[in-house]
């Protein structure tokens, strides 16, 4: 839950405007990108709902569940850049092998994928290494927490004339650059 808890804690202290931050929902057929939400797919379900699927079990089980994959198999698709963060890719997890490798085979825009995950035996680069062949893929080893706290320094905090706070987070691909320069194996 710790996006939605991001969320709650955005609108408790700052000025979300009428929309608010929340995520949305991809529709098969619909362009996502149109949304001006960002898009949550949670593959293996949700402890708030109670729906918990390991990753050997199957993903059709559930029309919930089915739906966050085709919603994730969307977002995939219609990627120019994919980022997994503090992901393993473990060996159990074959449906999400299927789904990337699936969605990737048709996704014409694609130009970078990046792993940033805390690796210190060096299996988790070696499963990615074995699954993806993309010409711009990189992993760097690095933890979430590491990865995250970079944008502290780059995120400017201002203040309306009401008081208001408002942080901006248009420096995240500079931030990612340098994490990268530092982190990359």
């Amino acid at each position: 839950m710790l996006l939605e808890d991001c969320c709650k804690f955005v609108h408790s202290h700052y000025d979300c405007g009428q929309h608010g931050v929340s995520f949305g929902h991809s529709n098969r057929g619909a362009d996502p990108w149109q949304s001006k939400r960002p898009i949550l797919a949670k593959l293996h379900g949700s402890v708030d709902t109670g729906d918990i699927v390991p990753p050997t079990w199957s993903k059709v089980v559930d029309s919930r569940i089915r739906e966050a994959w085709r919603a994730a198999f969307d977002l995939v698709q219609g990627a120019n850049h994919i980022r997994f963060i503090g992901y393993s890719l473990p060996l159990a997890d074959s449906y999400v092998k299927y789904l990337l490798k699936s969605a990737i085979v048709d996704a014409p825009h694609l130009k970078t994928i990046d792993v940033i995950c805390h690796d210190s035996t060096g299996d988790v680069k070696r499963r990615y290494d074995e699954f993806i062949r993309f010409p711009n893929y990189q992993f760097l080893n690095g933890t979430t927490q590491a990865y995250l706290s970079g944008l502290g320094g780059h995120t400017p905090t201002t203040q309306d004339g009401a008081g208001f706070s408002f942080c901006r987070f248009s420096n995240l691909e500079a931030v990612h650059r340098q994490y990268a320069a530092k982190h990359s194996v």
